[in-house]
């Protein structure tokens, strides 16, 4: 079954409804890769290639596919599969603090990185300059260099001021 327009259907009964197909889910599938080109060139009359790639997960795991899953293609049409040769250095969390918040969203994101974000609140008075830009990072957990698989989620604390008026001069003087 797959999950087609909200629907829950079989991949032959979208076949039949829009002339096309969808390309199978695969990613993180671990298997033979020539029993993977066996069975979906059969079952799904999709034309697979296999591409090995250099990757920390364990040998024979798919990292990666174009079309990307529940993609329409046509039958026949080919669907390349990255499979890991299980050579690769796990990834580690990038270094974003210093950063303002939307570049170390991004940085995270393309990294395959789940982000939220905190906020720390730090008095200003008005006319001061602020040691850093408004939603800098100023932390993040866990850690930069922290091996952490993709997916996994990467909070970032930003800084955020909470302006307050200079005080006169007239207050100053008055106080003893």
């Amino acid at each position: 079954m797959i999950s087609f327009l909200g629907l829950d259907v079989t991949l032959d009964q979208a076949v039949a409804a829009f002339g096309e197909q969808y390309a199978p889910g695969l990613r993180h599938f671990t298997a033979d890769a020539d029993d993977l080109l066996e069975e979906y060139e059969e079952d799904y009359s999709l034309h697979l290639e296999v591409k090995e790639v250099r990757d920390y997960r364990e040998a024979g795991t798919v990292v990666g596919q174009r079309p990307k899953p529940d993609t329409g293609v046509a039958a026949g049409k080919l669907v390349t599969l990255r499979v890991s040769n299980g050579k690769g250095r796990p990834p580690r969390v990038p270094d974003v603090v210093g950063m303002h918040e939307d570049r170390a969203r991004k940085v995270l994101e393309d990294a395959d990185y789940e982000v939220s974000v905190e906020e720390q609140e730090r008095k200003l008075i008005e006319g001061d300059e602020p040691p850093q830009r408004e939603r800098t990072v100023i932390r993040m957990s866990p850690e930069a260099g922290t091996p952490l698989e993709p997916e996994e989620e990467v909070v970032i604390t930003v800084v955020v001021y909470d302006v307050r008026p200079a005080p006169d001069d007239d207050d100053e003087q008055q106080q003893p």
